[in-house]
């Protein structure tokens, strides 16, 4: 299932794009492999708080790079739509940490503020991988697409399982 033309240009294929990214680091791993989408709405729906998008995988760790892709589409989308941070949880199976970050794709590449390395988690030893990404889209921004893509996509899933 592809995302329509709308979908594209409503300028939400950060989430779908996210998705994908986590696809292929479920794929890298060769082995089994978690995949999370999580939408977290305000607990109350006249609030004017944003849904919050979350994509989890236990593929391998990600590399902050692979984030500086959504540097056009953070400039494409209105502010009142997404604020352009990511925040990012990642570990590699060989990692001793979880390191956390926030990216902020609206800020200047050269901006000592753009990326900010949050506290780090030592793994005390254990042996996984994984990659936590979340953003928060305003109520206003039109989800619609990406919802009946997601339910496509699970489906797709589900049966190739």
């Amino acid at each position: 299932f592809r995302p329509s033309t709308s979908f594209l240009t409503a300028r939400l294929a950060s989430p779908f794009q996210l998705i994908c990214w986590a696809v292929q680091r479920c794929r890298m791993s060769e082995s089994p492999c978690r995949l999370a989408v999580s939408l977290k709405g305000p607990s109350d729906p006249a609030a004017s708080s944003a849904l919050r998008v979350s994509v989890s995988d236990t593929g391998v760790g990600s590399k902050l790079e692979e984030f500086l892709e959504l540097d056009a589409l953070a400039r494409e989308t209105p502010l009142e739509k997404w604020d352009g941070t990511l925040l990012i949880t990642t570990t590699g199976t060989n990692d001793k940490a979880i390191y956390h970050y926030r990216f902020n794709l609206h800020e200047n590449a050269s901006s000592s503020t753009r990326c900010s390395k949050m506290a780090t988690t030592y793994k005390n030893n254990a042996k996984f991988s994984g990659t936590e990404v979340c953003l928060c889209l305003s109520n206003d921004a039109d989800i619609d697409d990406f919802i009946l893509w997601l339910v496509g996509f699970a489906r797709k899933v589900h049966v190739l399982r």
